[in-house]
Order: structure tokens, then C-alpha cells, then sequence
């Protein structure tokens, strides 16, 4: 198609500078002069086709979608905690206990027999532990305010691999040492008496040993043999009324003999305890030995004047109440 356009345009210029001349030509000739005409042949002139437009589409405005994105909310995150750590649950303290087996026990002022008792406890009483020996076979617990010590023989104890050994044990009291009688002199020879007429002889007395009877006895076991002496404890008269004194009581036992006074006034064994306290004038104390024994109330000539009170001593005993009574 392009090169029949440029052919064509070609031709047309040609024609266009031929007219050009032939038109100078005629001016420069006379006027009146005839104009040779000339006699056109019919020249084939190719008619360029014209080209078919083939419609452009212009295309067609679309609206452009510009799709814009939707802001994106911003989740502001929320601060994370930090972690709680949960307390580690503690397990509660055991206490250690002990609970009394025995009938009865006695508490004492130390871990020992030795140690005076300073009240008792009943089957069944329970108490928190405070401490040990170093044996680690007596307690020690809160009794009435002050501190007490029971044997670990006659107790159930709970827990008690916790308890540490008690501070300021009390020392172990110290052991009397037992009085032995002064030896009597020998008696001096008298000189012979002349003989003396016949005196009239005086009507009998009663024995002077029925001038008291017998009113009571009273033993006290300890928990254990860990203790040195036996005490036997004197009363003379009515526990009620004024004690009688000018006598002394005189024990005999397997570990030995020993004499002492009757008081004037009573006197309070293991004062402030109720359960234990009770009253005396007088006290012998012996080297603790199982076995029989023998009680009886002197003049002071060593002369007997009450009835005898025998029985006998176990392993254990601690203390022996003697009561007389004026007959």
C-alpha cells in the first residue's frame, strides 16, 4: 500500500511542474498571437486506492480501580504479665507430742529419778515436747509454767526425731551422805552396891511402845531406777492439829540404820505441787536398796515407843510416808 501512495504523489508533482512551464511559455508570446492548443491524450492516471481505515479502538477509558488497602488496625499488644510464681506451699511444722501411758507419772525437776517430783500426770494427758536429755530418753515440756521433765519409758512420743537437746539442764542434785551413828562409849563398870532391904515393888505400866499407834503408810514409786536414795518421812500427830515433837523416828533398811528428830512445826514436801505436796517433821533419807524395812518411833533414849511399821522396798520406791498418832 505505502508504495503506490509514493508513486502517485510522484505523478502529481511532475504534472503540477509542467503546468508551471507551459504558463511562462504563453506570457512570452505577441499578443494576438493564437495559442496553439494542445490536444490532451488521455493519460491513464492511477487513482490510488484509498486505504481502508480499519477503525482504531481507542480504548476505552476504564476507570482505573486503585484499590486501596484498608489500613490495617494495629493491635497494640498487651503488656504480658510476668509470670507469677505461686509460693511453694510449706508444710505445716510438726510439733512433737507425748501422751501418758501410765496410770500415774511423775514429773520431776530433771531428766532423773534423782531429781525431786514436782507433780504427777494421768494416763491419757497430753503435752508439747521442748527438748531432751542427751540420752534422748526423757522430755522436757512446759508444766505450770516451769519446766518439767517426764520419762520417755512411760509416754508415746510423736515427731520426736525433731527435738534438739534442752538447754540448762538442771545439775543432778547432789547425793547426801548417809550419817552413821556415833559409836556409843562402852559403859563404865560400877562399883558393887551393898544390898538393899527389899523395896515394895510398883504396880505394872502399860509397854511405853503402845504410847502411838500406827496411822498410815503411804508409798511412792518413781518412773525408773535412775535415782540414788530412798526417803522415808516422819509424822508424828494429827496432820490437823499441832505435830508432836521431843521423839525421833529411826529407820533400819538393807543399805543401813539412821535416826532423826521430830520437829516441832510442819514442814511441806514438794511445796506448790497438789498433787504431791504434803506435810512432815521428820525425814531419813538411805541409799536406795530393794528389800524389807523397818520404822518405829524413839525416846530419846533410843527407847521404842510406838509400834513398828515393816513392809517392804521395791526397785523403785521413792518415798515412804509414816504416819503415828498418839494413842
Amino acid at each position: 500500500m505505502r508504495p503506490r501512495i509514493l508513486v502517485l504523489l510522484a505523478l502529481l508533482l511532475a504534472l503540477a511542474a509542467a503546468s508551471a512551464c507551459a504558463s511562462r511559455q504563453v506570457s512570452r508570446l505577441p499578443l494576438g498571437t493564437p495559442v496553439p492548443t494542445k490536444t490532451l491524450r488521455p493519460t491513464f492516471t492511477p487513482t490510488a486506492e484509498k486505504p481502508t481505515l480499519e477503525p482504531t479502538l481507542e480504548p476505552t477509558p476504564t476507570e482505573a480501580f486503585v484499590e486501596i488497602a484498608s489500613p490495617t488496625p494495629v493491635v497494640e499488644e498487651e503488656p504480658t504479665a510476668a509470670p507469677t510464681e505461686e509460693p511453694t506451699p510449706t508444710a505445716a511444722p510438726v510439733v512433737a507430742r507425748f501422751t501418758v501411758n501410765a496410770q500415774t507419772m511423775n514429773v520431776r525437776g530433771g531428766p532423773g529419778t534423782n531429781y525431786a517430783a514436782i507433780g504427777q500426770l494421768a494416763r491419757g494427758a497430753t503435752h508439747d515436747i521442748t527438748g531432751k536429755n542427751a540420752a534422748g530418753d526423757w522430755w522436757e515440756f512446759d508444766f505450770n509454767g516451769r519446766k518439767g521433765w517426764v520419762s520417755g519409758s512411760l509416754v508415746t512420743a510423736t515427731a520426736a526425731e525433731t527435738v534438739q537437746v534442752a538447754a540448762n539442764i538442771p545439775a543432778p542434785p547432789t547425793p547426801r551422805p548417809t550419817a552413821r551413828p556415833a559409836a556409843q562409849p562402852a559403859p563404865r563398870p560400877q562399883p558393887a552396891q551393898p544390898a538393899q532391904p527389899a523395896q515394895p515393888q510398883p504396880q505394872p505400866q502399860p509397854a511405853a511402845n503402845n504410847m502411838f499407834g500406827q496411822a498410815g503408810t503411804e508409798y511412792r514409786n518413781a518412773d525408773d531406777t535412775n535415782f540414788d536414795w530412798v526417803t522415808f518421812w516422819g509424822r508424828l500427830g494429827p496432820t490437823a492439829g499441832q505435830p508432836i515433837s521431843g521423839y525421833a523416828l529411826k529407820v533400819s533398811a538393807p543399805s543401813g540404820e539412821r535416826t532423826m528428830p521430830f520437829g516441832g512445826f510442819w514442814e511441806r514436801a514438794y511445796s506448790g505441787y497438789a498433787t504431791a505436796e504434803f506435810l512432815y517433821n521428820a525425814k531419813v533419807e538411805l541409799p536406795r536398796t530393794a528389800g524389807g524395812f523397818r520404822a518405829v518411833v524413839v525416846d530419846a533414849s533410843g527407847a521404842e515407843v510406838s509400834d513398828a511399821i515393816s513392809g517392804t522396798l521395791l526397785d523403785r520406791t521413792h518415798d515412804v510416808i509414816l504416819s503415828w498418832q498418839k494413842r
